[in-house]
């Protein structure tokens, strides 16, 4: 079972996923990068969870616009962080509404 305790992580974290917010919205490439980072991250947590099916609800640009949000409201933290941030608001919703156990 996957435990994720808060919004900050101490998980190492391959590419774009450990730099912050702010640098993935540095410009198109970047942007690229964390949008297709995000969505593997994601992937990734639910592949690792009992849950495995958080933002069934939702689609990839839902997801990605959630966590820019995240990010422009907080430039310096991770973009991991932010990912994680809206995966566990989401996961939460979704058992709010008995799904994902």
């Amino acid at each position: 079972m996957l435990a994720l305790t808060g919004a900050h992580s101490e998980t190492l974290s391959f590419g774009i996923g450990g730099a912050s917010c702010a640098h993935w919205k540095e410009d198109n490439r970047t942007d690229y990068e964390g949008k297709t980072w995000v969505l593997g991250f994601w992937s990734g947590l639910n592949a690792a969870s009992n849950t495995n099916t958080v933002g069934i609800d939702t689609d990839t640009a839902a997801i990605n616009a959630e966590v820019a949000l995240i990010c422009a409201r907080s430039p310096s933290m991770k973009l991991q962080d932010a990912t994680i941030a809206h995966y566990m608001r989401v996961r939460a919703e979704d058992a709010a509404r008995g799904r994902g156990r």
